[in-house]
């Protein structure tokens, strides 16, 4: 319990991963009776931590379209916020949790909400969603044909129907920013990516199944 972690791998046999070189910079690892309902997670300090993607293959870089697609994609986060991010700012300047590296696509925490938005052809969107402090929490986040969408512990879901998902070919960054400027304050115990919009069905099985690790 309290390593500093320097990489995270992927579980699902891509070798994807993500990594920190700098031993200052990295998350800590908090276990069992300091995770959530006793499973592990990590705790990002809101001052430098993050992780940058990376994967094994010639450009060695970990961006947004290798997890996603242009067009769809369904994501989870189990996320439990500390302290909220900066107010009455731009989506990419929020406290990253998950963003592209060159500030096209980012899901954040403002002063109040999560944050999810884009910069695409038709400028800056984003679709906020409030969020608790110091409670563990579901977050499902997706884009379809008809625009954003967004929801926390199966709730109702926040829709914005504008935005794409385009240039999302910068290396990923997991809790900052674009810019490595601003940074989550808080705990992440799971990240669950698909690059499709998956079914109402597959989202409830997924939210029931997460509910039930994380209580």
């Amino acid at each position: 319990d309290g390593d500093a972690i320097e990489t995270w791998t992927e579980n699902g046999g891509s070798d994807y991963t993500l990594t920190q070189g700098t031993s200052g910079f990295r998350p800590l690892l908090k276990k069992a009776s300091n995770g959530i309902n006793g499973m592990n997670l990590l705790r990002f300090d809101g001052i430098d931590d993050r992780f940058t993607g990376t994967k094994p293959d010639g450009d060695n870089v970990l961006d947004l379209l290798d997890l996603l697609a242009y067009s769809t994609f369904t994501i989870w986060l189990v996320i439990d916020v500390t302290n909220y991010g900066p107010s009455g700012t731009l989506f990419y300047n929020t406290d990253g949790i998950f963003a592209d590296g060159n500030g096209y696509w980012q899901v954040g925490i403002d002063e109040a909400n999560v944050v999810m938005g884009h910069y695409g052809p038709i400028g800056n969107v984003e679709l906020d969603l409030p969020v608790s402090l110091n409670t563990t929490c579901v977050l499902q986040l997706r884009h379809d044909s008809s625009g954003f969408h967004s929801s926390i512990n199966g709730g109702t879901e926040v829709d914005l129907s504008t935005g794409d998902t385009n240039n999302l070919t910068h290396a990923v960054r997991v809790g900052s920013n674009y810019y490595r400027t601003v940074f989550f304050d808080g705990d992440l115990a799971e990240m669950i990516t698909s690059n499709a919009d998956e079914s109402s069905g597959d989202r409830a099985s997924m939210q029931a199944v997460l509910e039930n690790i994380y209580g």
